[in-house]
Formats: structure tokens, C-alpha cells, sequence
């Protein structure tokens, strides 16, 4: 379908593709703009929810302005659930950081905080259940672990 914007830019679309990033399959709309005429004509491809929004403003969105929908739903492009953010404010908004959890030492008997990211790599690096303040503490009570382990199978033994 072909319109003509109040910039003057001739829009093709909107058309539905599926972005492939880090290897999430995540469906958009987005929409082509030609600036100009004839064989000076510029192509750009735009998303259809910032095409939408600087029609209702009435003006073109500067290149630190990025349009969020409220209800994270990409397909959902009704006015009023698109507002302007920062980059920045968007990227925090949907990346709210890393999972925290708190610990108890099983070596030391601390109780600490840390990210599960990092209790589920010492759990998977030492091949333990335990949970472990830090990586000292996990290296000691691995070897721990392992020297009580090899005692209590040799404390059974008879020597003949």
C-alpha cells in the first residue's frame, strides 16, 4: 500500500517481519520511506510504531528518541500504547539487571548476596549442591568434600 506522509516521504507497507537476533525469532512491523523522487530517491526501512508516532506528533523523532510499547507486545500498535523513551531508559526498563539471591556458605557459614549466575557456575565448576560464599570457599570446601569422602571409603577397609 502506498501513502504519502505529511513529510513528503512516500511510504510503502506496513509490512510483518521477523527479526532474528541472538538467535530469538521476534516478529515487528515496519514500513519503507522514499525521500526524494526518481533515481535520487532514498530508501529507508522504519519501524512502523516510530512511523506511527511522528505522524500523531506531527514531526520527525530525533535519533536519541526510541519509541516503547507499555504492554511489550510488538504487534500492538495502537496509539495509545506507544510512548517516547531514551535508548537508555528503554534498554533499563526491559533488562531490569541480574537475579539476586541470598546465600548461606556451606564452607564458611556467611550469608551473603549473589547472582545466580555466579552460584550456578561454582555449582557446576566444583560439581557440588552446595552453595559457597565465594570461589576460596568453594575451592577449600571441595577439597573438603573430597578428602572426607576418600577417608570414609578407606575407614571400612581391612588390610590383610
Amino acid at each position: 500500500m502506498l501513502t504519502v506522509d505529511l513529510f513528503g516521504r512516500q511510504v510503502y507497507g506496513p509490512y510483518v517481519e521477523i527479526s532474528k537476533r541472538k538467535g530469538k525469532e521476534k516478529p515487528r512491523r515496519c514500513v519503507i520511506c522514499l525521500y526524494g523522487s526518481g533515481r535520487a530517491a532514498r530508501r529507508k526501512k522504519m519501524a512502523y510504531a516510530r512511523w506511527l508516532m511522528e505522524c500523531s506528533l506531527k514531526r520527525e523523532l530525533t535519533a536519541d528518541e526510541t519509541v516503547d510499547h507499555d504492554d511489550e507486545d510488538t504487534l500492538n500498535d495502537d496509539i495509545g500504547n506507544l510512548k517516547i523513551m531514551s535508548h537508555g531508559d528503554n534498554i533499563r526498563k526491559s533488562h531490569p539487571g541480574p537475579h539476586l539471591i541470598d546465600i548461606k556458605c556451606a564452607y564458611c557459614g556467611a550469608v551473603k548476596v549473589r547472582t545466580a549466575r555466579c552460584v550456578l557456575s561454582n555449582r557446576k565448576q566444583f560439581r557440588t549442591k552446595h552453595e559457597y560464599c565465594s570461589r576460596r570457599c568453594a575451592g577449600l570446601g571441595w577439597s573438603a568434600n573430597k578428602f572426607t569422602q576418600a577417608r570414609s571409603d578407606t575407614v571400612g577397609c581391612t588390610s590383610l
